[in-house]
């Protein structure tokens, strides 16, 4: 696990492109991430890793402990620039689940999908409604349905 609240470097992925991912940086004060400074570091050092044929996805709790208006800046350069942009977060597995926290209600107005993500049926449950419906489609955690649910948690269908 990574523990250095730098940024990972850029290494060359496939065909000496940049992967168009990031590390967020881990605060100093022991919770939450710089999900911002993160996206500025992208924007910042490695600006052609994402554009239009880019879907980015994050998988984060939207916890974020930085500066508002970097992560601000981040999103709205990140969806103006990617294809899609597509969250993950564990957090939103919860039937309680609202994205009221700082991050996510920075973030949720630039999403083109939120899913709930705490295991592989998460990941699988989130692969199945996309495919289903694409990223135009109605799309996301407040979209599964309860059988969709009970079926992924091991149950029968309601």
């Amino acid at each position: 696990m990574r523990t250095s609240s730098r940024p990972p470097r850029w290494s060359p992925g496939p065909r000496g492109r940049p992967p168009p991912h990031s590390e967020p940086r881990r605060s100093s004060g022991g919770g939450g991430t710089q999900i911002g400074a993160a996206l500025d570091t992208i924007r910042r050092t490695a600006p052609h890793a994402v554009d239009r044929r880019t879907v980015v996805v994050v998988v984060s709790d939207g916890l974020d402990v930085g500066e508002p208006e970097l992560l601000a800046d981040g999103i709205t350069w990140l969806a103006d620039r990617a294809d899609s942009v597509v969250w993950l977060n564990p957090l939103a597995v919860s039937p309680s689940f609202e994205p009221a926290s700082r991050g996510m209600s920075t973030v949720e107005p630039y999403l083109d999908a939120l899913f709930g993500f705490a295991d592989a049926a998460d990941l699988a449950a989130a692969a199945n409604q996309l495919e289903r419906r694409g990223l135009d489609g109605p799309v996301g955690y407040e979209f599964e349905s309860r059988a969709d649910r009970t079926v992924r948690d091991g149950g029968a269908p309601e």
